[in-house]
């Protein structure tokens, strides 16, 4: 790379404002067809390689689920030792718990017994001390009572008083009442104690007995509660064990069903067949297919969908890339595949089907799908002159294999009345997008320029890839060469490629003119032609732009042919003459020729379809509807570019044309046939509607009319169609004999023929108007 690199700038620098492709250029133009080629079998092998991979996934899966179907019994009777184990473990987790709230129960018993004696012994402590402090305030009544009673008797003994021994014995008696009374107060009071001890105690007993009958209940409670949430956990279990193990036996089922399907798959996979075959080299195939199903298949095939599609499309294009879907039920049978061009496509088949539980699937298969051609003309034409030239060789079958047409104005040609084998592009290479109605196709050379889109030098790989004897001829215009250049840098072996370029008119003598002269002149050129075809050939010096003078040198080569309509204004000497009429491959094709060749082979009625002057079978179904009746005569005016009409010979095309009524309106029908790239603008349409001429759709070629038609005769702006002209059938010429002298070609035909010895010349005056000369 890096030695190409070096190389490259130095021719750069050495080759100074020449137009070079970039390094990367360089290396892809060489590198592209192999790659094209590497990608093809890249794309087959990866297709094969899918399959394989396919099958392996499918024998991967099934070994799975085998494993996954074990896998699922051994867990299945793990579930259950787990739900036995855990059962188990919650049995004895209930009996423990059991147990714990018994021994707590009991012990919260015996602690509510002690709290309760010890609660007895303090009320019996209370009682006694409140009873000895009762006896001892009752003692101390009792001894205040005798002490007053004392002093009392002593006080009557002091006094002497008579009362003394009744009051004494009074007193006594008051007193032992007094002591009774407490006593009995005492014994009734400890009574009273005694029988409350004894009430709080009885009330301690019961309400022990009712906690132990309540502890009890509680304890008989919780047993039933544990055996209930055991028996519901069990239940739970079991269900729950139930449930996995049917929902495991379902997924079991599901994985067998699934093994099965597997199985089917891996065998329709294994043993399913598709073929394509070409009829010979044309644009229709069969594919046969058939579906290999097991006998104990668990597939039930709904239907199989065969989807085409053009992978360079969907690259190089937002064009959609599928070409054709077709389905069927059967799943085995054969149908006819028919495409629009050659190339390598690929077939998606997909195979829809139900499996043994119910849900849709699909299959996919790869089949490439090759449209390999052995020999493929592209013809890549603008202007009138080619165009014409061309639909005459064609139609002439001059050139064998299939033809693809691209011509700039589109308008000319009916596309649907191509003959067989010539072919429109593929819509992706394709300039104009599938729109054959434009009189003028934009960006017409993107598609086959170097550096640009190249879009149909990449189908062209795409050919060579598929199918690397195809031999390619490439069909061009000699002012634009970029088609011819771009071929060339394809990659595509040389010896694999040639070459026709055809005139494109007045330019072509012109510029061999201002070239040629001399024998010497034209070595000289071959020299430069041969080093630039070789520095690109090899890759060594690529210039991609070819230029004019080159294609006559080319036509040295065996594998380049140059077509002109005449060689009769080439001013060259005599020996460059006598090399170019014995040994180059310059075909000389007037269209004057071209149609008589056509009329000779029955083919000119279809030339008329081609070239839209014919419609149907009918007489009046042809450009000579407008040609019939009355005056026999039919005078065309033929129009130019708008900028063509300005020269100072000329007066108005206003003025021209009340000329022209004037001096031929009674003896001739008159029409306007505009240039086929300029359409007449409204205001002039209206002229003409004013001088009742009518108007020709000026995508036909005026060649067409003048030579296939009786009584037609024309004038106008000079052009290449008054070099077809016969005998006395131009009328004028608008300008003057010099100015028309100017172009070689009409000198020659004028001084050395009789073809226009009867025109006349029509120029302007200082006032601008019209003067016949």
């Amino acid at each position: 790379m890096k030695k190409i690199l070096s190389t490259f700038m130095l021719i750069l620098l050495a080759l100074v404002l020449i137009a070079c492709a970039n390094a990367e250029d360089i290396d892809s133009s060489f590198d592209d067809i192999n790659d094209r080629i590497d990608q093809i079998e890249e794309s087959l092998e990866e297709q094969k390689e899918e399959y394989e991979q396919q099958i392996s996934e499918l024998q991967n899966e099934i070994n799975d689920l085998e494993t996954l179907v074990l896998e699922l019994r051994v867990i299945i009777d793990a579930q259950k030792s787990k739900f036995e184990v855990d059962l188990e473990h919650l049995k004895e987790e209930y009996d423990a718990k059991l147990a714990d709230q018994e021994a707590d129960y009991i012990a919260r018993l015996a602690s509510q017994k002690a709290l309760y004696d010890e609660s007895l012994v303090t009320l019996e402590s209370l009682f006694n001390a409140s009873l000895d402090a009762q006896k001892e305030l009752y003692d101390q009544l009792i001894s205040n009572q005798k002490a007053e009673y004392d002093l009392a008797l002593a006080q009557l003994e002091a006094e002497n008083s008579a009362d003394l021994e009744e009051q004494r014995v009074l007193y006594a008696q008051m007193l032992a009442d007094q002591i009774i009374t407490y006593e009995d107060m005492l014994a009734t009071q400890a009574q009273l104690y005694v029988d409350m001890l004894q009430a709080q105690s009885d009330i301690y007993d019961a309400k022990l007995v009712s906690q132990k009958e309540l502890y009890d209940q509680l304890i008989l409670n919780q047993k039933a509660e544990y055996e209930q949430a055991l028996a519901d956990a069990i239940s739970q279990f079991n269900e729950e064990l139930a449930i996995q193990t049917h929902d495991f036996e379902v997924a079991l089922s599901r994985l067998e069903q699934k093994l099965a399907d597997l199985n089917s798959k891996l065998y329709i996979y294994e043993y399913s067949t598709f073929v394509f075959n070409q009829v010979e080299d044309s644009l229709i195939g069969t594919l046969s297919y058939e579906l290999s199903l097991p006998n104990s298949t668990t597939l039930t095939v709904e239907g199989i969908k065969f989807t085409l599609r053009h992978p360079l499309t969907g690259e190089i294009s937002t064009v959609n890339p599928i070409l054709s879907v077709n389905e069927f039920e059967d799943i085995s049978g054969e149908f006819e595949l028919e495409v629009e061009f050659h190339g390598y496509f690929e077939m998606t088949i997909e195979l829809t089907y139900i499996d043994s539980i119910g849900d849709q699937g699909i299959l996919t298969f790869k089949l490439p799908v090759m449209y390999k051609v052995d020999q493929v003309n592209f013809a890549w034409l603008h202007a009138t002159m080619p165009v014409l030239l061309f639909a005459s060789d064609l139609l002439n079958n001059k050139y064998p294999g299939y033809t693809y047409v691209e011509i700039e104005r589109a308008a000319t040609y009916d596309f649907n009345k191509l003959p067989e084998k010539a072919l429109k592009y593929p819509l992706a290479v394709s300039a104009s997008g599938g729109n054959y109605t434009q009189t003028q196709i934009p960006n017409f050379y993107t598609n086959v320029t170097h550096g640009q889109s190249n879009k149909m030098i990449e189908w062209m790989k795409e050919l060579y890839s598929i199918n690397p004897n195809t031999n390619f001829k490439i069909l061009g215009v000699d002012n634009y060469l970029n088609v011819i250049t771009s071929s060339i840098l394809s990659g595509i072996p040389f010896e694999r490629l040639s070459f026709v370029i055809y005139t494109d008119g007045s330019f072509t003598t012109s510029m061999i003119n201002s070239s040629f002269s001399t024998l010497s002149q034209f070595n000289s050129l071959y020299t430069l032609f041969e080093n630039w075809l070789n520095g690109n050939v090899s890759g060594s010096n690529i210039l991609a732009h070819m230029q004019s003078d080159y294609v006559l040198t080319s036509t040295k080569l065996d594998n380049f042919e140059y077509v002109v309509n005449s060689i009769s204004g080439w001013n060259l000497e005599h020996d460059l003459m006598e090399l170019i009429n014995d040994e180059l491959n310059v075909r000389v094709l007037s269209v004057s020729d071209a149609f008589g060749s056509l009329e000779t082979i029955g083919k000119l009625d279809e030339l008329e379809y081609l070239l839209k002057t014919r419609w149907g079978s009918e007489p009046n179904e042809s450009m000579m509807a407008y040609f019939a009746g009355n005056p026999v005569k039919n005078l065309l005016i033929l129009g130019t570019s708008p900028t063509g009409e300005v020269n100072a010979q000329f007066a108005s095309f206003d003025k021209y044309l009340e000329k022209i009524v004037e001096l031929y309106g009674n003896e001739y029908k008159i029409f306007y046939k505009g240039h086929p790239r300029y359409p007449s603008q409204p205001q002039r349409v209206q002229l003409f509607e004013n001088n009742n001429i009518i108007v020709l759709p000026n995508s036909i070629p005026v060649e067409t009319l003048m030579l296939l038609y009786e009584n037609v005769y024309v004038g106008g702006y000079n052009g290449t169609s008054f070099q077809s002209s016969l005998k006395d059938q131009t009328v004028f010429l608008f300008g003057t004999q010099a100015l028309i002298k100017g172009n070689a070609t009409m000198k020659n035909l004028i001084e050395t023929t009789d073809i226009f010895s009867n025109t006349v010349y029509l120029t302007v005056d200082s006032n601008g108007e019209v003067v016949v000369q």
